[in-house]
């Protein structure tokens, strides 16, 4: 109903209403066992949680997808989903790359610059697929 009424695009309402909305119960289990001492499995499930997803969820449908379609099937493609691969990479090199520097020592700095990248990601994604930023 959003969709329509407001006119907003499967990219844009996969960007936020559906990422939060998935995302929210793992924010809370996360938080919830690194407050309860124990931050190494909070932090492994922050990152386990969404790659078990996404490969499973990218390879079980491209499966499906291609036993229908007699063995292969053309993706849409578009900038939207060059920034998403962008900001994921640039999300996991930088933070495989201050983990390694800080000897896996989180800091609030960290969690900071964590906030910020997310906040720029969005708002980026956002402006180019609304078509404030043409690409």
């Amino acid at each position: 109903m959003c969709v329509c009424m407001f006119d907003i695009t499967n990219a844009v309402l996969g960007l936020t209403l559906l990422a939060w909305g998935n995302s929210i119960g793992d924010l809370i289990a996360d938080t919830t066992m690194a407050k309860q001492g124990f931050p190494n499995m909070g932090m492994s499930a922050c990152f386990g949680g969404p790659l078990f997803n996404m490969l499973l969820g990218i390879g079980i449908s491209c499966t499906i997808a291609t036993i229908k379609h007699g063995g292969t099937f053309a993706l849409k493609h578009n900038i939207i989903q060059n920034v998403l691969a962008l900001g994921l990479a640039v999300s996991l090199l930088s933070s495989m790359f201050i983990m390694l520097v800080t000897k896996f020592k989180v800091t609030r700095v960290y969690g900071i610059y964590l906030i910020v990248l997310y906040v720029v990601f969005l708002a980026v994604a956002l402006l180019i697929e609304l078509n404030v930023i043409n690409l």
